[in-house]
């Protein structure tokens, strides 16, 4: 049985609608530490990345990879 892969977001891209049910917040304890999301933008957490997206096109623009850190 072969691994499945993950998913690779970039900035730029667009989040896909289907992923948008498992999108989770980021947790309080880390969002303190993070700078504040731009107004007119979200920030949420999937499959071990944390995306600042708009939420009303799903354009991605920032990313983070969790899993490399």
């Amino acid at each position: 049985m072969q691994p499945t892969r993950r998913h690779y977001f970039f900035a730029g891209e667009y989040f896909p609608l289907l992923y948008l049910p498992y999108m989770q917040p980021i947790p309080p304890q880390i969002l303190e530490y993070l700078p504040p999301v731009p107004p007119g933008y979200d920030i949420g957490y999937y499959d071990g990345y944390g995306l600042v997206y708009d939420p009303n096109t799903l354009m991605i623009i920032s990313v983070i990879d969790l899993y490399r850190y």
